[in-house]
């Protein structure tokens, strides 16, 4: 059953679009940001994505981070994600 609602929409149209595969940064999370309020929960878990990316791969570069993150920082920052979706 598919759903009807704009993120579900918005979503299928994007895989319908891409070529490649769907990547969480540039197309998911952009179309979360204009579906979850506040957008700056969406920012906060980009933030939180480059420390996960720099943690799998920064061996030879180092992370502009722009704040320090501790695990329940993260923690935090991805219940708000998560509390903020739309049901």
């Amino acid at each position: 059953m598919k759903r009807k609602d704009p993120l579900s929409r918005r979503f299928r149209q994007i895989r319908a679009e891409r070529t490649e595969r769907v990547r969480l940064d540039e197309d998911i999370l952009e179309a979360l940001r204009s579906e979850i309020q506040p957008a700056s929960v969406v920012s906060e878990f980009r933030g939180a994505l480059r420390l996960r990316h720099w943690l799998a791969h920064g061996r030879h570069w180092h992370p502009k981070l722009g704040r320090g993150y501790g695990p329940n920082d993260v923690f935090d920052i991805s219940q708000k994600l998560i509390d903020a979706l739309p049901e």
